[in-house]
């Protein structure tokens, strides 16, 4: 999670957003 998150992909593939 955290590392798509670090990567710009949160808004796709990832439950979390902070």
């Amino acid at each position: 999670m955290f590392g798509s998150f670090a990567r710009g992909e949160a808004k796709e593939n990832s439950d979390i957003d902070i």
